[in-house]
């Protein structure tokens, strides 16, 4: 399962949305989730994206911490 899912939107494509996947938990971090959201913003990095927004999958909480 991946706990960090993004993707492009808006008519250019120059937003994207990057989500963390761990709703079962609230979203807390973990080493994985921390490295698939870095391997995230490196992707993007290298395209043509202007903004990113953050967010989290249905959960009570944004993120409530860190494993």
């Amino acid at each position: 399962m991946s706990l960090v899912l993004w993707n492009r939107t808006g008519n250019d494509g120059m937003i994207a949305e990057v989500v963390l996947n761990r709703p079962e938990v609230r979203n807390v971090f973990n080493t994985e989730m921390a490295t698939q959201l870095l391997e995230a913003f490196k992707t993007l990095a290298e395209t043509d994206v202007r903004v990113v927004v953050l967010t989290s999958s249905k959960s009570k909480a944004f993120c409530s911490g860190a494993d």
